[in-house]
């Protein structure tokens, strides 16, 4: 605006036929007054001046220099600009270099396209300088319109300078707005955030969003729920809050349950994103871990979980629910795809996966598994659950052997019998002082709980069921009393001994097998340790400490002997037998009689070739389920610092088959020329997070045997973390909000499992309010 504008090639500007370009111009500008005011001036091009002495803007003042004006020749008389002018009218600005005028407002405030206005044009970009006329032409300059609209212009620009401009104030004013509601939003947010978190329903049966109501409790007095009621408990602790959610428009209070869905969607939504930004940041490589349950709307849910790592640490992380409609092999696997490709993950990356036995997910030829492999394009091996395998393992034991079966069906019947009944499980617990365990038919270690309570407890099991077989209920005292006699008895108590030395063995890997940070190279080691372990166990010296323990138990029970209780009928032998001698009949080895007649030695005989037996059984079963068949287990060493085998690329790079990219040519040259130098680099770390944390440190030296390690790390172990989502899932979905879609079901379960990522959007929740407000327009404005 400091220089005035040249016109556009072609345009014809209306202006007084007055034009100085030099200092010469005096000879040329005999002029009439009534050529220069003719409202109708000839039409010519004229170029304008490059004016290089006058202000630029209107930070800068107008440019009205005190000195000997130069005289030019006007009308035959010698004329000159005259500063007493610059009072008169202030607007006018003097140009040396040309020795003519301009407005100053109109040079600043007026549009190109108004520059050609012949009361303006000579003003702004052709300058004026017909002495004689000056006065006339400033007072039709004065009442010209386009003057006075840059007149005022220019005093809205001087009181924008102290109260701001008019969108200024306006913006100003919008965003001390935006940032109340982002307050207020915040905490409402906050709210439904902490509702998750604790698996707590946020709607109540009514609900309401007047905040008279809400604060005062005049109207409605019924609970509203808890996401309503917290925002009562914030009004009344928060004045701010209370005043500014008040001022809210009763359509737009942000307490209804679309509204709700709206919060939970975008928080999971966040964590999800946090999710996938950490894959995406490491190898991008991921294992798949899938289980499937029924929740209590009898809908079958299927529990979607990835394995990465990230920062060298193991992570195993729960994704969301699909909601199955049919449960074969196509349509399980088209959802967990679809799944993944909607959560942004590339089924390409996919390294390995884990499923329990079911047929239909590990199926060799038309399983899940076998799907998920064709599709992925990687080899993609299936990992069966060790926690399962270990399972089976018991289960089988329990099976083969018929003690190990009896046994431990007499504890469940016992909690059976105790806990159908509030007066039976009161006197158990008087006596013992805790609750029966309860069993869980996958779950060992509830079984490995039940044999230790009844172990530690045993006198006292025996104190309870005696006073319940003096009930005045005949079938409950009856009940009791058969119980009392095979609780009451030295095989019982020597087997709850045997099997509680030999489970709390194992109980330490079925606990490890469940944690999310295990990785398979630990793994083997803890199963070869506890497959040697139980191999110990078959020592003589260590059944006759348990035994003599056992025994010393039983005899110190004041119980009486169950022959008091349940007299025995005298053994007859068959007449047809009388003309032979007879050593046994059938059967007659293991009769009663024979029992009781055996001695001390022969007992302890006894009990031991079932101690044997259980742990012969025990051993064989995890040898043909954790060491047969697994090709996995013979490479893995090659990642194990204290392994002869460690940095061995040939195993490594067998390793490597199971993803694609790693089996190019290039990446396994490579990867050999690392191992040789690495091979002594990396002996002094324990486990593999250390070592990939370590090779982490050399930068990209050891990439491609970082890849390696890594996707080492990334096999499951077992699908516990599927499984732990449906303990969440049914605390989220209980009857009560058994109506619950699976969207937000999943949410819900996302930002309740996630406990860390949540907590930073509870004390945070910027991010949600980001994809909050982005979801749909709202109603108010949250952001700028």
């Amino acid at each position: 605006m400091g220089r005035a504008e040249k016109t556009i090639e072609g345009d014809t500007p209306k202006s007084p036929s007055i034009h100085t370009n030099d200092s010469t111009a005096s000879e040329n500008t005999s002029v009439n007054s009534s050529i220069a005011f003719n409202p109708e001036p000839t039409r010519q091009l004229v170029k304008p001046l490059k004016i290089l002495d006058l202000s630029l803007n209107y930070d800068q003042p107008p440019v009205q220099p005190n000195i000997v004006y130069p005289y030019k020749s006007i009308s035959k008389s010698k004329r000159s600009f005259n500063s007493t002018w610059y009072k008169q009218y202030p607007w006018i600005e003097y140009s040396i270099q040309f020795d003519q005028i301009f407005c100053y407002y109109c040079r600043h405030s007026l549009p190109p396209s108004q520059h050609c206005n012949p009361n303006a044009g000579n003003l702004t970009i052709h300058g004026y300088s017909d002495w004689k006329h000056i006065g006339s032409m400033a007072k039709v300059h004065d009442k010209c319109e386009t003057h006075k609209l840059a007149l005022a212009k220019y005093k809205g620009w001087c009181n924008s300078k102290i109260q701001g401009s008019v969108t200024t104030m306006i913006d100003s004013q919008i965003r001390v707005e935006v940032a109340k509601n982002r307050t207020m939003l915040k905490s409402l947010i906050r709210c439904a955030i902490y509702c998750a978190r604790q698996d707590i329903g946020l709607r109540g049966h009514s609900e309401t969003t007047e905040i008279s109501e809400i604060v005062n409790n005049d109207i409605a007095t019924e609970n509203k729920g808890n996401f309503v009621e917290l925002v009562k408990l914030l009004c009344i602790e928060s004045q701010t809050f209370c005043s500014a959610y008040e001022a809210l428009p009763k359509n737009a209070k942000y307490t209804s349950k679309i509204i709700q869905n709206d919060m939970i969607s975008a928080a999971s939504t966040v964590i999800a994103q946090s999710i996938l930004k950490e894959v995406q940041e490491g190898s991008k490589i991921f294992s798949l871990i899938v289980d499937e349950a029924r929740d209590d709307a009898k809908l079958e849910q299927m529990s979607i979980c990835i394995r990465y790592v990230h920062n060298s640490v193991i992570k195993e992380r729960f994704l969301g629910f699909v909601e199955l409609k049919e449960l074969n092999a196509n349509a399980l696997s088209c959802n967990i795809i679809l799944f993944l490709n909607n959560f942004g993950l590339d089924l390409s990356n996919c390294v390995s996966q884990s499923y329990d036995g079911a047929s239909v997910m590990s199926g060799q030829f038309n399983g899940v598994q076998k799907k998920i492999k064709d599709m992925s394009g990687n080899l993609c091996p299936y990992i069966h659950c060790h926690a399962h395998k270990l399972n089976l393992v018991l289960v089988d034991v329990s099976r083969k052997v018929e003690e190990v079966h009896d046994t431990i069906g007499l504890l469940e019947a016992v909690y059976a019998f105790q806990s159908s009944s509030t007066l039976r499980y009161q006197v158990f617990f008087d006596k013992t002082g805790s609750k029966v365990p309860m069993h869980g038919d996958t779950r060992w270690v509830s079984k490995f709980k039940s044999i230790r309570y009844f172990k530690n407890n045993f006198t006292l099991v025996l104190t309870a069921l005696k006073e319940c077989t003096e009930s005045s209920k005949s079938k409950e005292a009856a009940e009791a009393k058969g119980l009392l006699i095979q609780m009451n008895s030295l095989k019982t108590i020597v087997l709850l001994f045997c099997l509680d030395y030999i489970l709390s063995l194992v109980n330490i890997l079925s606990l490890n097998l469940q944690t999310t940070t295990l990785d398979y190279s630990r793994c083997a080691k803890l199963i070869k340790s506890t497959m040697e372990q139980l191999i110990n166990l078959r020592s003589e010296k260590i059944f006759i400490n348990i035994y003599n323990e056992a025994v010393s138990v039983f005899q110190t029970s004041n119980i009486e002997p169950n022959d008091t209780l349940r007299p025995t009928r005298e053994l007859r032998i068959s007449s047809t037998l009388d003309n032979y001698l007879t050593y046994s009949t059938l059967g007659a080895s293991t009769s009663r009689k024979e029992k009781q007649n055996m001695s001390s030695k022969d007992t302890e005989n006894e009990f031991k070739r079932v101690f044997f037996q259980i742990l012969d059984n025990m051993n064989n079963e995890m040898i043909y389920r954790f060491t047969q068949n697994n090709e996995i287990l013979n490479y893995i060493h090659a990642s194990d610092p204290k392994s002869s085998e460690f940095l061995n690329s040939d195993l490594l790079v067998k390793l490597g088959n199971m993803y694609q990219p790693y089996t190019t040519n290039d990446f396994i040259e490579v990867l050999k020329n690392q191992c040789l130098i690495g091979k002594s680099l990396f002996l002094d770390n324990l486990t593999l997070s250390d070592l990939h944390q370590q090779i982490s440190n050399y930068g990209e030296t050891f990439d491609h045997v970082k890849k390696i390690i890594e996707l080492v790390m990334a096999i499951p172990v077992s699908s516990a973390s599927a499984e732990r989502s449906f303990s969440t899932m049914r605390r989220v979905k209980i009857y009560l909000r058994s109506t619950m879609k699976s969207s937000r079901l999943s949410s819900l379960t996302l930002l309740s499992i996630d406990f860390d990522n949540s907590d930073k959007l509870l004390k945070d929740p910027t991010a949600v309010l980001e994809v909050f407000a982005s979801m749909t327009n709202r109603r108010i404005q949250f952001q700028i």
